[in-house]
């Protein structure tokens, strides 16, 4: 249940930072003088881009690790992979 509750926070808390970077960057653009509002507008395009590329790096990395260490223990349990097998595969793969 408790894991329930922190991944209902974390939906809010993103929704929420969300609706917030957008605001404030509007109003940025809005309040910028005139003669800067596209370099406003042109960084926050790019602060935009930028975020996504590194969130979405961060998420691929920590998918990668565990879907790795779920593989690799998964086949270390297999009872059908020989014993000598499996001490190489778990002393090659997994951290000690």
């Amino acid at each position: 249940m408790g894991n329930l509750y922190g991944n209902l926070g974390l939906i809010v808390l993103g929704l929420g930072q969300g609706a917030l970077v957008t605001t404030v960057f509007n109003a940025l653009a809005a309040a910028s003088p005139e003669d800067v509002t596209g370099d406003v507008a042109s960084l926050r395009g790019t602060a935009t881009n930028l975020a996504g590329a590194v969130g979405t790096a961060i998420a691929g990395a920590l998918l990668i690790g565990v879907l790795s260490v779920s593989v690799t223990r998964g086949l270390a349990d297999n009872p059908i992979i020989s014993k000598t097998s499996r001490r190489r595969l778990i002393s090659t793969t997994l951290p000690s």
